[in-house]
């Protein structure tokens, strides 16, 4: 490696229960166009910078390698739901059969962990629990909060009614590409 003249740093956005500065790294240009990947320290940012780092926000924060300062960004936030998906993706039962628990929420975190739930009327708003006792065709909300985070999916409940008398089919399927964006409340 020669002198370097050039840092590349990307901004960093990540959980702050989990971040640790030495599991980011950058590229240190050097003078003779050769690049190499350097993982950070703590000893690379000065003392100011790594005391905002024990808080939440965003944060502007020098990274100085070899006599080369290079301005970026750490955003640290709180854990919060960032996806949902509901297993099976497709389930077949009389309505009379149907019970929440057989459906299983998947939800990842923006800390790449990923914790599973039993669905429950607590996902569902009054009038979708009402729905899922009837046969018919409904679009249906699953919410999940955590904190004031609130992550959204979509299940889709299909019913046949064409079978001989008092045959009701009810099919579960989760669109996965339906998926709101977070909506942060305050």
């Amino acid at each position: 490696s020669g002198k370097v003249v050039d840092i590349k740093v990307e901004d960093i956005t990540t959980c702050i229960d989990t971040f640790y500065i030495t599991d980011y790294s950058f590229i240190a240009v050097n003078k003779d166009g050769t690049e190499e990947e350097v993982f950070m320290t703590a000893s690379m940012i000065n003392e100011t910078d790594l005391n905002k780092l024990v808080n939440t926000g965003s944060h502007e924060v020098t990274l100085n390698y070899k006599g080369v300062t290079k301005q970026f960004t750490i955003t640290l936030e709180e854990r919060k739901a960032i996806s949902m998906v509901a297993n099976p993706s497709k389930l077949s039962v009389y309505v009379q059969e149907f019970k929440y628990e057989m459906i299983t929420l998947e939800v990842k975190f923006n800390d790449n962990t990923t914790e599973e739930f039993e669905l429950s009327r607590d996902f569902l708003s009054n009038a979708d629990i009402v729905a899922l006792g009837k046969a018919g065709t409904y679009d249906i909300t699953v919410e999940f909060e955590d904190g004031v985070e609130v992550v959204n999916g979509y299940l889709l409940f299909f019913s046949f009614s064409s079978r001989p008398k008092r045959t009701n089919w009810l099919i579960v399927g989760m669109v996965l590409s339906c998926f709101l964006p977070v909506i942060y409340t305050k």
